[in-house]
């Protein structure tokens, strides 16, 4: 944003439009934009780089000026935050937004003119300018914020559980291969429902995804700020932490199981049921050079033997060490 506004600064300089002696200054709508898209600290950017390119390019005989430009840069600044603030429909406020600094902007027009009849000439053409070029800066921005939006909605809807809103298997893969580069460890959870065909066998399928929608909000409550759950598939679930304590990984583990195991799960709209987990644990050094399937492999392992040993239960694997392959 820094080298734009650089480049924009200096285009604004060379490529000015003169008319009767007067320089229209693009720099304005610069501001305006900087501000309205890039936020209050690309804006004071922007400000303060604007300001130091007016200080360098005014001459000796202009430099009376320079008073006048600070004043009113900041108060263009400060109308430009406060709207933005005030006003939340994007598209429609732009106008107003430029009408008040074109009106803060107007009494420099007013200082560089000798006279009355020159001032309003160069003012109306000068607020014609700032406005179309402002309209039409904000139509192509704001056409590419709306596209670069609905990219990423596609994006992140390719990566999230339409059920739960949890993150997909393919997500999950993605965090995994992350976790291997930004973490010298980290452990794998594998969460599986117990009994869960018979939830649906008995209850239906549509109730049984009401029961998944509550799991999934449970283990939401559960997950450390700096884990990641995800549903792997179907009734299972896969936490990442980059963590591999045993006691805090275990602990952490049987409070998912407890909790889940002494919960009420709405369904019906009047029934509560109990349902429970079995947890399967591996831990893994990132260095180990193991794929994603490797690593899942070891905690569904665990989560077979907690399942093989009568379910609602918790299984730690043995650590996947720098020798595996």
């Amino acid at each position: 944003m820094t080298i734009l506004a650089l480049i924009a600064c200096y285009w604004v300089t060379i490529n000015d439009i003169s008319f009767r002696g007067f320089t229209f200054d693009f720099s304005i709508v610069l501001l305006i934009i900087a501000l309205y898209y890039g936020g209050t600290s690309y804006g004071i950017i922007t400000w303060f780089i604007l300001l130091m390119w007016q200080a360098i390019t005014l001459t000796s005989d202009e430099f009376f000026l320079f008073p006048w430009i600070l004043i009113t840069y900041t108060f263009i600044l400060s109308i430009v935050l406060l709207l933005k603030h005030l006003l939340r429909d994007e598209f429609k406020t732009l106008p107003l937004i430029t009408t008040c600094c074109l009106l803060t902007h107007l009494p420099l027009v007013y200082v560089s003119e000798n006279d009355m009849k020159s001032f309003m000439e160069n003012a109306i053409l000068f607020s014609f300018y700032i406005a179309s070029v402002a309209v039409l800066i904000h139509s192509f921005l704001y056409y590419v914020k709306q596209h670069y939006g609905q990219v990423r909605l596609h994006q992140e809807l390719a990566l999230t559980d339409s059920l739960t809103g949890l993150h997909n298997r393919r997500a999950l893969e993605d965090q995994v291969d992350y976790f291997m580069i930004a973490h010298p460890s980290f452990t794998v959870m594998m969460i599986d429902v117990d009994y869960f065909k018979f939830v649906n066998d008995k209850y239906g399928h549509d109730q049984g995804d009401v029961i998944l929608s509550q799991i999934s909000n449970l283990l939401g409550e559960h997950t450390p700020h700096n884990a990641v759950i995800g549903r792997y598939g179907g009734e299972e679930f896969m936490l990442l932490i980059p963590e591999t304590n045993v006691s805090y990984v275990e602990r952490l583990a049987e409070d998912i199981r407890l909790s889940c195991a002494t919960t009420r799960f709405l369904i019906h709209h009047e029934e509560y049921i109990h349902v429970t987990l079995s947890i399967g644990i591996s831990s893994c050094e990132s260095r180990t050079s193991v794929s994603f399937m490797e690593v899942t492999k070891s905690a569904d392992a665990a989560l077979y033997e907690a399942k093989r040993r009568g379910r609602n239960q918790v299984f730690q694997a043995a650590r996947l060490h720098p020798s595996a392959h």
